[in-house]
């Protein structure tokens, strides 16, 4: 929760928010070997999405939580900013991770992910 807390992104009385659980979960992931860190990244998704993504994605180059990004203006869709949870480089892939604490609850939106896109 370190990056969580260093952001300023934390409230005592929100403690159970998706921020401080997608710190917690990538803070640990990344202490990982990048080949292992991929390896549990490509056998998080589903069996028919991850026999598309590659065995092996080179070297974890930069990560950054919560990265705050200009709109591209020539998307008229897309006029705010835009801040994915967790961005990933490796030499081989771009990542980009948006968490949601409750997946049953249908908190994911395809427009948000097609922005941060």
């Amino acid at each position: 929760m370190f990056y969580w807390v260093g952001k300023k992104k934390y409230d005592l009385a929100d403690a159970q928010c998706e921020d401080s659980l997608t710190s917690s979960v990538f803070e640990r992931l990344l202490l990982l070997s990048d080949e292992n860190l991929w390896w549990v990244l490509r056998n998080a998704c589903d069996k028919q999405a991850a026999t598309t993504l590659p065995d092996n994605v080179g070297k974890l180059e930069k990560f950054e939580f919560w990265p705050s990004w200009e709109p591209d203006l020539k998307l008229e869709r897309n006029s705010l900013r835009v801040e994915p949870d967790v961005f990933l480089r490796f030499e081989g892939l771009d990542i980009l991770v948006e968490a949601k604490r409750y997946d049953f609850v249908q908190s994911q939106r395809e427009e948000q992910w097609q922005n941060e896109l």
